[in-house]
């Protein structure tokens, strides 16, 4: 039995669209892996050990953008979903014109007030070093960001795809952008001296063209009803979206500080070269958690409908298969911890020294996110996320003296900031499978 049909049973459109989803997305997103994993050798054959150390860490400091949108991408992915459900286009291109007229007035906002203070902030002081120049590091931040604002704007085309179900075409498109990385930094390998401005604005101008060509042909070709325009901007639809944004927002913010804040802290207080460590075998250990993203990606819409059309039988038969393929992957974990040092030398070389017990912390980490997944992924989907909200508050709150202690007081290091993170993401892991539990009884009663 193949992974679609243990998942899913019956023969519904919504069935069969997860199905193609979870087929699609194994290829692009296995693909990309591949990808992902030939350009971290590749970059450090342009660039040393501490110059990737610091361009790890800066594209950590633009993960913390992403929750500049204030949740809007979230918002809208729902609401978008339930016009599409109810055949209300114009509603949704009100929905989608509004998103992109929002975000793409905040962040030319943003990025007016980044370029003023740019200039008196001392970049190589956040970043710990000083094997790059001072004039060099501030030119690559200011191309870095400024893309990166851009993309945020065209990343909405993401909330688009989702919502229509077609979860595995924002996979191509990450494949497209890993691609075009990797032909990029290759290039830079055979024909130019290590300049890390270059690399800088090779890798950011490539995410950036990439969704930009991606917006202009799905909107001229698949979606040209809801594409967005001026006049379907209606600020009255703002709210809808940020009923949900303004708590997506929080929860963002949340996981960029759970998942980005990482690398930065690690720069601070231990070096770039122990950045470079570190995201290394996060990176091997995080192909477990991309391959379970893999197979619940298609199930956040796919939920919005079936909450929508009363279809609590169907959410949880799909729960419960999810769960079983979690505890499956466990054994896929384990493998890779008793396999790692060998696999980072054959990876990387001598480059890096990784400890067992760093490997060992993120494995953990990783099975707790996929374990989390399989329920807040329900959880978004229907839109129940307050109680999350309130956590991720508390969370936010006890992160970094918790980081703290047990990275320096205690003395773990690398590993103890790995341990924190894991104890933040059990909250989650306790709260989110009981609060799903009695949503999918009580629909099941109702029904």
């Amino acid at each position: 039995m193949n992974v679609g049909q243990f998942l899913l049973s019956g023969a519904s459109q919504r069935t069969i669209n997860v199905v193609n989803n979870i087929y699609r997305s194994i290829l692009y997103k296995g693909a990309s892996i591949v990808a992902t994993l030939l350009l971290v050798p590749l970059s450090l054959r342009y660039l040393d050990k501490e110059q990737y150390g610091i361009w790890v860490t800066l594209t950590s400091l633009t993960g913390w953008l992403t929750f500049f949108d204030i949740g809007i991408g979230n918002g809208l992915r729902n609401r978008l979903a339930e016009a599409l459900t109810r055949n209300q286009l114009v509603e949704a291109r009100e929905l989608v014109s509004t998103a992109y007229a929002f975000v793409g007035a905040l962040m030319a906002l943003l990025w007016v007030v980044f370029l003023m203070a740019s200039s008196f902030i001392n970049w190589p002081k956040i970043f710990g070093v000083n094997d790059v120049g001072e004039r060099e590091l501030r030119l690559a931040c200011m191309v870095v960001v400024s893309l990166f604002f851009a993309q945020i704007i065209l990343s909405l085309i993401n909330s688009v795809l989702n919502a229509h179900q077609k979860n595995s075409r924002t996979g191509l498109i990450v494949l497209i952008i890993n691609l075009s990385s990797l032909c990029g930094v290759y290039i830079l390998v055979l024909t130019a001296q290590t300049s890390f401005l270059l690399f800088c604005v090779v890798q950011s101008a490539v995410t950036a063209l990439t969704y930009l060509t991606i917006n202009l042909y799905y909107y001229y070709n698949d979606f040209p009803d809801i594409a967005p325009s001026i006049p379907y901007v209606n600020l009255s639809k703002l709210k809808s979206i940020m009923s949900l944004g303004a708590q997506f927002f929080i929860m963002q913010m949340a996981t960029v500080i759970l998942y980005q804040t990482n690398n930065i802290l690690i720069a601070r207080w231990f070096g770039p070269s122990a950045v470079t460590d570190y995201n290394i075998s996060y990176r091997y250990f995080n192909v477990i958690s991309m391959a379970f993203s893999i197979i619940a990606a298609p199930l956040w819409s796919s939920f919005t409908e079936a909450h929508t059309q009363k279809d609590y039988i169907w959410i949880q038969t799909t729960v419960r298969r999810m769960i079983v393929l979690w505890i499956m992957m466990q054994a896929c974990i384990l493998i890779m911890v008793m396999n790692a040092n060998w696999i980072y030398r054959a990876w990387t070389g001598d480059v890096t020294d990784i400890s067992f017990s760093l490997s060992v912390a993120n494995a953990i980490y990783v099975s707790l996110y996929a374990w989390n997944t399989v329920f807040i992924t329900l959880l978004n989907g229907v839109g129940r996320i307050r109680l999350q909200f309130l956590l991720t508050l508390v969370v936010l709150a006890v992160f970094f003296p918790l980081t703290y202690g047990l990275a320096i007081v205690a003395g773990k290091g690398v590993v103890g900031i790995v341990w924190a993170n894991c104890l933040c993401m059990a909250v989650f892991s306790i709260q989110a499978p009981l609060q799903c539990m009695r949503l999918i009884k009580t629909g099941i009663s109702k029904s």
